[in-house]
């Protein structure tokens, strides 16, 4: 805590407005909105993943429901009267009764076709030579399909997407179904042939247009023995498989999702199962496609966070420029103040406290200054009065010398009663010269009025006995006292 207080404080304002707005500010705000943004990516994620299984749910219900419509055609053929009638080889049948049981079956198979857009051809092959074949016409091979529903032996057995020439549409991919039809009575015995060809584009357009948006992804129907059945748009990359790897991991999951990766490339993949086909519908989305789909939401994120990011500057700025910037130019004025400038002045534009603290700034140096200019005058005078002292001093000095100079000169003449007078004289002006102290001996007053009634008294006083000056002079002697007088 002492380091941390140590490294704080060699900070000045501006670094230290700097820090609080980094660690207190920036960094918590980025942290937030990463964070949220994390967990906003998640839900959108399952709520995407969610929305996609209930499409495939929806798709899976249709297009359960139409291989069941087929089925449920199939199962009526083999209950129809008219159907066993027209197919069974004995007693055969007349040229009327099979021209009023081919129209009956002909009225059932053009309502199917009407009704049901996504059939595209209807055919019944009796062994007896019977035949009826109702919508688009087609040919080709298939032979294969034709071995495979023998091989079921009346079981329903579903193709894998082919293509066949239509005699009005040219070459056409389609999705057929093929039974065998026995015969009701005797279950083993074949009675012929049913095929029921339906559209794969239409198929196919049911699984983009239920699933995905703009054709994003494919979706693969696999057979139960891991076959491919049918596939949407050509996949990137063209290998891109539902494997029985990935079917394996997809069971295992639980969860009917997960991420497949392939080439590089990771897919959200999601699977369903068609309980009367036995068919598995796989959806296979790349990761890159779902991300898009958050973009807007993740360019919202960073719109809110470049807001944050420019309040939290401007809160900046106006801290700089209300607060730090008074604060510097207050600095500023004091060391003005500490180098003897006392004009500086802080300017005063508001009334919140760093103008009042600037307002007292003021005042104190206006003080100082007034405290100074006082004092330098008081200085100025006594340095007059010790300099007037001072010639006061020079000039008795002055006169002193003089003195002494004249009565050593009378006595060089030969002239001592002149000489004694300049002594009286000079002593008597040492006397009154008090050199600003106002307390004396009486010794020293003794010998001052000695002086002067010398002086003015004429040298005779001095020689008469017991006169003023004789009297004087003997108490001067005398005076041993340490008595002083005030004057």
């Amino acid at each position: 805590m002492a380091s941390y207080k140590r490294f704080l404080g060699s900070f000045g304002l501006k670094r230290k407005a700097l820090v609080i707005f980094l660690i207190f500010v920036i960094l918590p705000t980025f942290g937030v909105v990463v964070f949220v943004q994390v967990q906003f990516n998640e839900v959108l994620r399952e709520q995407f993943i969610n929305s996609t299984k209930r499409n495939l749910d929806n798709v899976v219900g249709q297009l359960g429901e139409q291989t069941k419509m087929v089925e449920d055609i199939a199962n009526y053929f083999i209950l129809s009267p008219d159907m066993r009638n027209f197919l069974r080889t004995s007693p055969p049948l007349s040229s009327e009764q099979q021209a009023v049981l081919k129209r009956n079956i002909e009225d059932f198979l053009t309502f199917q076709l009407m009704s049901k857009g996504y059939i595209r051809s209807i055919e019944i092959l009796g062994y007896n030579g019977n035949s009826i074949e109702m919508g688009e016409p087609f040919r080709g091979d298939e032979t294969k399909w034709e071995e495979a529903a023998k091989a079921q032996k009346g079981g329903i057995t579903w193709t894998e997407g082919y293509s066949l020439h239509s005699d009005w549409n040219g070459e056409v991919r389609v999705l057929s179904m093929f039974r065998i039809l026995n015969s009701y009575s005797k279950i083993t015995l074949p009675l012929g042939r049913l095929i029921i060809r339906l559209d794969e584009a239409s198929i196919v357009g049911l699984l983009e247009k239920g699933i995905f948006k703009d054709g994003v992804g494919s979706v693969f129907i696999v057979g139960p023995e891991g076959q491919e059945i049918l596939r949407t748009n050509p996949p990137s990359p063209k290998d891109l498989h539902p494997n029985e790897s990935l079917l394996d991991k997809l069971s295992a999951s639980g969860q009917g999702d997960l991420t497949y990766e392939v080439k590089g490339q990771r897919y959200l993949t999601l699977y369903k199962k068609m309980e009367n086909t036995d068919w598995t519908l796989v959806a296979m989305i790349p990761e890159a496609k779902v991300s898009e789909e958050f973009r807007g939401i993740k360019m919202i994120m960073l719109v809110i966070l470049a807001a944050i990011m420019m309040l939290g500057l401007t809160a900046l700025i106006g801290f700089h420029y209300t607060i730090i910037r008074p604060i510097l130019r207050l600095k500023k004025e004091t060391s003005k103040v500490t180098y003897g400038d006392f004009n500086a002045r802080v300017p005063v534009k508001s009334n919140d406290e760093i103008s009042e603290l600037n307002r007292k700034f003021n005042e104190m140096v206006e003080t100082i200054q007034q405290l100074i200019e006082h004092k330098y005058k008081l200085e100025l005078r006594e340095r007059e009065s010790e300099l007037k002292l001072l010639q006061n001093q020079m000039d008795p000095h002055f006169l002193y010398n003089t003195l002494d100079m004249i009565r050593w000169t009378a006595r060089l003449e030969q002239a001592s009663k002149s000489s004694q007078l300049i002594e009286m004289l000079s002593k008597f002006f040492r006397s009154s010269m008090s050199n600003g102290n106002y307390q004396t001996t009486l010794r020293k007053e003794l010998e001052f009025a000695q002086s002067y009634l010398y002086q003015y008294g004429g040298g005779s006083l001095r020689g008469r006995p017991g006169g003023l000056a004789a009297r004087l002079e003997a108490c001067a002697r005398r005076q041993s006292l340490p008595c002083c007088i005030r004057l």
